[in-house]
């Protein structure tokens, strides 16, 4: 059950991620405790780092609820009609609404054109991280519509044997995911 996801960090250095079905992956997927973070990416317009942290997390989950059942998240370039959850979200003090997150304790606040350069910026600086935080929300949707549908006869053509595809792809075992 264990999964271990190789690549290469740099010209110097391999990185390595481990990333394994564990319950709480299957649970929380990217945002399960064990599952790598990406490194601050330190303040963003008005926004401190904390908070930016924080935004950026929003931003990542809003962006793959609108992109489910996909576990390869795709940080568009652009804002876009729909950006995030197609409607305002909110998480502790931070709110999402088309405009972007704004800390409504700090007034700090971050645009979705920002939040979506960092993001990218993100992915880009550490491919490593961004494929373990997919692949562990490609074993969560797994998990998740195996059980929602009852029998794979029931899910949407093709949906389960997609997910299990990108979780190969992504370097993992869909066999480990119990259905």
């Amino acid at each position: 059950m264990d999964e271990q996801l190789s690549l290469l960090g740099d010209a110097t250095a391999e990185v390595t991620v481990r990333v394994a079905p564990s319950p709480k992956v299957l649970v929380y997927g990217a945002n399960a405790p064990e599952v790598p973070r990406h490194r601050d990416a330190g303040a963003l317009g008005s926004a401190s780092a904390k908070t930016v942290r924080l935004m950026l997390e929003l931003s990542e989950d809003a962006l793959r609820y609108n992109q489910a059942p996909d576990p390869r998240l795709v940080v568009p370039e652009k804002r876009g009609r729909g950006i995030g959850s197609n409607g305002p979200m909110g998480r502790n003090s931070l709110m999402a609404d088309g405009k972007g997150i704004r800390d409504f304790r700090t007034d700090e606040s971050a645009t979705w054109p920002q939040l979506l350069r960092a993001l990218a910026a993100q992915r880009q600086d550490e491919p490593h991280v961004a494929q373990a935080r997919d692949l562990a929300e490609a074993y969560h949707y797994l998990s998740y519509y195996s059980r929602a549908y009852g029998t794979p006869e029931d899910a949407p053509p093709n949906l389960l044997e997609n997910l299990r595809v990108a979780i190969r792809e992504l370097g993992g075992d869909p066999a480990a995911v119990p259905m």
